[in-house]
């Protein structure tokens, strides 16, 4: 337990951080809804690419979900999601090596994997944590610009992003250890 409480007194403001930029991002793309929704014609002609102009091509047919999904879970926990995976799971072993507190960690009856497998817990849950109360927050600001949104597929698309955080997490603990 005090391993747990130790690595949460060092992260805590950037799992604070993560999960305000989610919310922000999150909300200025709803509240944008509307203006891209009436100009989505003219930006569908100026997309270069052919997977970019299916993309568009499924927001004009569906609308707000498409948009949602991408702005959400593609741009938001993907981009956002890489840094927080970055800054908390990069120094899961790195950091004890740097500040000569191994040594003390392993004097510890404590096993290894046990102390990595804690760490490990924790930054996944840090990671992933955010983006999901940042996701299920859609449901209730999404009425602010009229659309709604379906607790199914939210949660469906919620876990495979959660899948995807968790793989970033896992690759970067490989790294630091």
């Amino acid at each position: 337990m005090n391993l747990v409480r130790q690595w949460l007194r060092d992260a805590v403001w950037i799992i604070v951080g993560y999960f305000v930029i989610l919310e922000a991002a999150l909300v200025a793309a709803i509240l944008y809804w509307p203006r891209f929704r009436d100009n989505t014609p003219a930006i569908a002609k100026l997309v270069p690419f052919e997977s970019l102009q299916n993309l568009m091509e499924s927001i004009e047919i569906s609308g707000y979900w498409p948009y949602l999904a991408v702005q959400q879970w593609f741009k938001g926990c993907s981009l956002f999601g890489l840094a927080a995976a970055a800054f908390l799971a990069s120094g899961v072993v790195a950091r004890d090596v740097d500040q000569k507190t191994i040594e003390f960690l392993l004097s510890r009856p404590v096993s290894r994997s046990r102390i990595l497998l804690t760490r490990w817990v924790m930054v996944s849950l840090a990671v992933i944590m955010p983006a999901v109360l940042s996701s299920i927050s859609a449901v209730w600001l999404s009425p602010l610009v009229d659309e709604q949104v379906a607790w199914t597929p939210l949660l469906v698309s919620t876990a495979f992003m959660s899948l995807f955080l968790l793989m970033l997490v896992t690759f970067t603990v490989m790294l630091s250890a």
